[in-house]
């Protein structure tokens, strides 16, 4: 039988949901600006799509990005980065990931997907899953929608998955489940995977780590976790707990990237050690000082500003050796 939240519970999961939002966008106007007017600075070409789901009219928004050099060789296929963006599976975050997005196009010489996804509590799991897995399955088609034809092509074969917070853990289900289930279609190489939770079957009050840096509340955990699965039978499921995927699913390299004051590092740092198996390259980065976010703002030369230098470095570098460009 179907889960069902219940009125009054979803109600109040929706008006917290919405404050949260509300709050969310006030204190992030500032760095969200900030990275947007950073991004616009990189020599890249940047185009709004929509990707088709699998529901009838609906459509998932995407930003692409690519190279100039690319523009200039429309029959030449470009390795392909799928990223996704953090918001709790809450937040309406798409575009957060500009700078990122931008660097990676310009400095990997690849086409990078930044996608959206449905949130909840609107859209609970597995909602957020299908959207991941119809923009994989854009990007694997050998026709892009008519509406992105201007696009360069993409080489299908040559497919790595990102994301950040919600959506590293996306980023690790897509290189690992959907990897399998659309190998048809893409082949998925690499996972980049930026502060990510791993094990969405763990309490709020489990994650702890010795010296936090402005830690997410629990109360802010235990809304995000209520609103993408309230029914805590389904956290488990590998479709949405990348802990709980066999290790022999998960793509040939894996990219963690964690911060010592980050509450979330310690799941994701077993999960990474687990997959650090014969055959596979994992690369494991921990920075320091910085906690959950820390990309996000930051004034130049200063802390957060260095960390988020050194991750995206690892990102680029382990890209750029994994798709061979």
């Amino acid at each position: 039988m179907a889960f069902s939240l219940g009125f009054f519970a979803y109600l109040s999961l929706k008006i917290r949901a919405t404050l949260l939002r509300i709050v969310f966008k006030l204190q992030n106007r500032r760095p969200f600006r900030q990275h947007q007017l950073l991004a616009a600075q990189i020599p890249v070409t940047k185009k709004r799509v929509r990707i088709p789901s699998r529901d009838p009219g609906r459509f998932i928004v995407a930003d692409v990005y690519y190279p100039h050099s690319l523009s200039n060789s429309p029959t030449a296929a470009a390795p392909v980065l799928v990223n996704w963006h953090g918001s709790g599976w809450v937040l309406p975050y798409h575009g957060s990931d500009a700078l990122f997005c931008a660097r990676v196009a310009h400095e990997a010489n690849i086409v990078v997907v930044d996608a959206d996804y449905r949130k909840g509590p609107e859209h609970p799991h597995p909602a957020t899953f299908y959207d991941v897995e119809d923009t994989l399955r854009w990007v694997g088609s050998k026709t892009p929608s008519s509406s992105s034809a201007a696009l360069p092509r993409f080489d299908t074969t040559r497919v790595a998955v990102s994301g950040f917070s919600a959506g590293a853990c996306e980023a690790l289900i897509a290189g690992s489940v959907l990897r399998k289930t659309l190998s048809h279609l893409v082949t998925i190489v690499a996972i980049v995977a930026i502060y990510p939770p791993a094990d969405l079957t763990l309490a709020s009050t489990a994650r702890t780590v010795p010296r936090p840096v402005n830690p997410l509340p629990t109360f802010m955990l235990d809304l995000f976790m209520d609103s993408y699965i309230p029914d805590r039978s389904q956290r488990a499921d590998p479709k949405a707990s990348p802990a709980h995927v066999a290790e022999e699913d998960f793509a040939g390299v894996v990219v963690v990237v964690t911060a010592d004051g980050d509450t979330l590092a310690p799941e994701a740092e077993v999960l990474a050690k687990r997959l650090d198996v014969k055959g596979r390259r994992v690369v494991l980065t921990e920075v320091k000082g910085v906690g959950h976010g820390f990309d996000k703002g930051g004034v130049e030369g200063g802390r957060e500003w260095k960390a988020r230098e050194e991750a995206y470095g690892v990102a680029v570098e382990e890209l750029r050796r994994a798709l061979e460009v």
